[in-house]
This record gives structure tokens, C-alpha cells and sequence, in this order.
């Protein structure tokens, strides 16, 4: 069994000294760990040749995004699996051999990890992906005790910041992301590509990995705002194709409302990042992935009820329900 393991890496260099001196003890070959520089510009390129020669370095030499860091990552071997791996995690002891158990089921093309918070393990960062009813993408578990998700089950999409895959379930055998998405809600594309083509998704209770939550991009960045309400609606475009028609209506007056709250708020650059996505979510000319009729069913299967006020809750509802017509 030959495996890849891709860090995409963008500043933060003392979070990658974390993250490899707890996966390396766990490597047979080093040069397996490829290491993806996103053209930082704290030092890093140095650093990561001068204190971890043993790895493999890529450097991009600019930001090519989370999806352009690690399908380069895949794309330069040829392994069975490839993991994928953030730069500000620390892996449990165990953690890689117990990723890959389930891999002996030849249904399962990825495993996502039992991710928790830095410095509290008891507590839960990710159990895998989830989608709500609007199509927010959120973390099953976080902020919950660790000990309620220590089963394993299916999940809609792995989370890309600790997780396992089949090589052999990529269309091509090395792109694991869409690159137009550069940054946020890959991992929902992902695990939808996945379970269209007829493969599973599981989440591994034991394979524990401890995660500092936003520390490279930002809690709620720019990036983060435009990125997240963009490739929200286009991971929706690309997987309801023509059956998008049904949700656009109730998405775009949602995202209008929330527009307007927005400006209520005086949160005046959350609102032009958000709108600026939202003008390119539905501009942008994209090709649908699969049919339509089997993204409603996982949609219908995977989607949980929409949180928060009433408006949004009903919302959440309405789009559901067309969804599941």
C-alpha cells in the first residue's frame, strides 16, 4: 500500500514544525510527505529546507489556493492514497494507521478524520461535512464532546484538512479538488463527486488529529466571506445542474435578505465581500457534474435542518422541500 501524504502549507511555518514532528514518527519514508509552499512570505521556503530536508518541497511560488496547493501535491506521485493533511494540525499517535483501515472496504474511496481542537482532545473540531438546508457547509460535532462521535458512519464529504483517499477514485487518478473553487466548500464538492460516482464516504472515530481551527486563512477574512458565499451556490450549480432552477429563486431572495442585514448590522465589508460573491457564484459559466437526480437524493439524505432565527429556518425548509420533490 503506497502512500502520499499532501501539506498545503501558506505562512505559519512554527504551525508546520507542529505538524510534522508528530507525523513523521508515523512515516516509513519521509519523502513521502510532500510539503506545498503557497508562496509564503514569512520565511518558509528557507525554513522547510534548512529544518526538514527529508521531506519533499514543492514551492509554487504563489498562492495557488487550497485546491491548487494539494492537487499539485497529488499529481507529483503516483501512491494508492493520498492524504491530505492542514499545516496547523498534530496528529495522535496511530492516527495514519488507523486512517487507512477502512480503505479494506473497496467501497470506501475517502475517510475523514475524528479532528479536535488544539490542546483540548476531548472536544470535537469536525466528525466530517456536513451541508444544511441552505447549503452552508458546516463541521458535524464541533464543539462537542468527543465521546458522542466515537462510531463510524457515513458522511456527505470528508473534511479536507485531515483525510484519506483512494487515488483510484479520482476521475483523472491525481485532481483531487476542483481548482475553481481556490478556497473553501472543495471538500462538499468532493464528497459529492464521490458518492455520484457510486463510492462512500466515511468518518474514522480513531484516526484523532488535533486542529487550530482558521489559523492560516482567518476566522472571517475577506478571502473567507467571498470565498465561502461563492462557491456555496456553485457547488449547488454544478450538482443540481438544471434542477438548480428550483432552489435559485429561494436562494437569491435569501441572499438578498442577508444582504440587507448585513448593511443593518453596519457590517459593511462582510457585505461587499458577500455580495461580490454572490454577483460571481451566478455570473460564472460552469459545466454540471453527474446528474441531477442523484445530487437531490444525497441532498435529501445528507442535509440537515437549517439553525437560527425563523426567517432562516424557513427558508432552509422551503429549499428542501423543492429539493426533495
Amino acid at each position: 500500500m503506497r502512500v502520499s501524504i499532501v501539506i498545503a502549507h501558506y505562512n505559519g511555518k512554527n504551525l508546520l514544525d507542529t505538524c510534522l514532528s508528530s507525523l513523521l514518527p508515523q512515516v516509513d519514508d519521509p519523502s513521502s510527505v510532500i510539503v506545498v509552499d503557497n508562496g509564503s512570505v514569512d520565511g518558509s521556503p528557507q525554513h522547510i529546507k534548512k529544518n526538514w530536508p527529508m521531506v519533499t518541497g514543492l514551492f509554487m511560488g504563489r498562492n495557488t489556493g487550497f485546491t491548487g496547493a494539494n492537487n499539485a501535491g497529488s499529481s507529483l506521485t503516483g501512491s494508492d492514497f493520498v492524504l491530505l493533511l492542514n499545516n496547523d494540525t498534530r496528529v495522535a499517535p496511530g492516527w495514519l494507521e488507523n486512517l487507512l483501515k477502512p480503505f479494506e472496504d473497496p467501497s470506501v474511496a475517502a475517510v475523514t478524520s475524528s479532528m479536535r481542537r488544539m490542546g483540548e482532545p476531548g472536544t470535537m473540531d469536525s466528525a466530517g461535512g456536513s451541508l444544511d438546508n441552505l447549503g452552508y457547509t458546516f463541521d458535524l460535532g464541533r464543539g462537542e464532546p468527543a465521546a458522542r462521535w466515537n462510531t463510524p458512519n457515513e458522511v456527505i464529504a470528508p473534511c479536507g484538512g485531515a483525510m484519506a483517499l483512494r487515488r483510484s477514485a479520482l476521475e483523472d487518478g491525481k485532481t483531487v479538488f476542483w481548482n475553481t473553487l481556490f478556497l473553501y466548500n472543495e471538500d462538499s464538492d468532493l464528497g459529492l463527486r464521490l458518492w455520484k460516482n457510486g463510492y462512500r464516504v466515511v468518518y474514522c472515530p480513531d484516526a484523532v488529529v488535533e486542529h487550530a481551527m482558521s489559523a492560516t486563512a482567518g476566522e472571517a477574512s475577506p478571502a473567507k466571506v467571498f470565498y465561502c458565499t461563492r462557491n456555496r451556490i456553485l457547488v449547488l450549480r454544478r450538482h443540481l445542474g438544471n434542477d438548480f432552477r428550483l432552489i435559485a429563486g429561494i436562494l437569491a431572495s435569501w441572499e438578498v435578505m442577508s444582504l440587507g442585514f448585513m448593511l443593518s448590522r453596519g457590517q459593511v465589508q462582510r457585505f461587499r465581500f458577500s455580495l461580490s460573491g454572490f454577483r460571481e457564484a451566478y455570473s460564472m459559466r460552469i459545466k454540471p457534474y453527474g446528474d441531477s437526480e442523484t445530487a437531490r437524493k444525497l441532498f435529501a439524505r445528507f442535509m440537515k435542518p437549517t439553525v437560527g432565527t425563523a426567517l432562516r429556518r424557513r427558508a432552509g425548509s422551503m429549499m428542501y422541500r423543492r429539493i426533495s420533490l
